[in-house]
């Protein structure tokens, strides 16, 4: 039973990581057709990320690493291990990358507006770094799902 209540915290908490990753491209792509509401956008996809997306990506490693516990699963299979390396490629892309590439649109959007080349830089950035983090997102929610085989 306590796995299942684990098992329904890691869902719940997969949902309230990978929705709002998906809405902060949606939100950007409609902040980008009225420029006005950009600054805005930036600022409420940095809250959202800070004090609801990443925790619950932290949470969701807390909860699976909670589930293996509980259900007495062994660590050691190839689905696991590729969805745990490409995890932690995500964090480090994200943290290395998206955070700070946020942070700065951030910035120049305040000091030098939308129009700026250094803006228009970041934001190209900030793009293809969002679609890199969703599709190894994706990836993951796949191996979770279908559990494949690779080795042993």
């Amino acid at each position: 039973m306590l796995f299942l209540i684990v098992k329904l915290f890691h869902v719940f908490f997969a949902i309230l990581a990978v929705g709002s990753t998906v809405l902060f491209g949606m939100w950007l792509s409609l902040a980008v057709k009225d420029r006005t509401s950009l600054p805005f956008a930036l600022k409420s996809i940095g809250t959202l990320s800070r004090r609801v997306t990443t925790p619950s990506y932290l949470m969701m490693l807390a909860t699976g690493a909670l589930m293996l516990y509980t259900g007495r699963l062994p660590l050691l299979q190839s689905w696991l291990d590729v969805a745990l390396v490409l995890y932690v490629s995500a964090v480090l892309i994200s943290m290395l990358v998206q955070a700070p590439t946020l942070r700065q649109q951030i910035q120049l959007i305040e000091t030098e507006g939308p129009g700026s080349a250094g803006f228009i830089a970041l934001a190209k950035r900030g793009k293809n770094t969002a679609m890199l983090l969703e599709g190894i997102v994706f990836v993951i929610l796949i191996l979770m799902v279908t559990k494949p085989t690779f080795w042993g």
